[in-house]
């Protein structure tokens, strides 16, 4: 881990919810962030915007999260949260991946600038169908897909 990297870690895990101009300031760092291996065990996540950090074998166990962002995150190999990931190039617009987190026992879903954290499928179900006709079929499919991936995880996981 680099210098930086491990200065960011010890922002994280000493940030507190209150502190929200620290964790605006705190924001602008973490993305894209390298927190390969990472462990952020018990960290403060709580509205953190993690969009395309490398978070790849990193431990999130007991990891406090609400309204944390995930889009374009690597998450293989994350330790202590539940997840599912898809990403194909005919997916929508542009091929964005698409992310399910369970974040506080609560299921949020992340895609490019979509991030829905209360009744996250509703809510992409809606902004789907309020979106571009030609992209809809698309973007059901994969959403569907997701979903079955994420609950497939949960019952492998009881």
């Amino acid at each position: 881990m680099t210098l930086r990297n491990n200065i960011l870690l010890a922002a994280i895990r000493k940030i507190s919810w209150r502190h929200q101009n620290r964790i605006a300031r705190l924001n602008r760092l973490i993305r894209h962030a390298n927190l390969f291996d990472a462990d952020l065990s018990y960290a403060n996540l709580v509205g953190a915007n993690l969009r395309h950090a490398n978070l790849f074998d990193a431990d999130l166990s007991y990891a406090w999260m609400r309204e944390t962002k995930f889009s374009y995150s690597n998450l293989s190999g994350v330790k202590g949260i539940k997840y599912a990931q898809l990403s194909t190039h005919h997916h929508g617009e542009m091929g964005r991946p698409l992310t399910a987190v369970e974040q506080q026992g609560q299921l949020t879903i992340h895609c490019g600038c979509f991030n829905s954290f209360e009744d996250a499928e509703q809510e992409l179900r809606q902004y789907i169908a309020n979106g571009d006709e030609e992209l809809k079929a698309s973007r059901t499919f994969h959403l569907d897909m997701l979903l079955q991936l994420y609950r497939y995880q949960q019952e492998k996981n009881k």
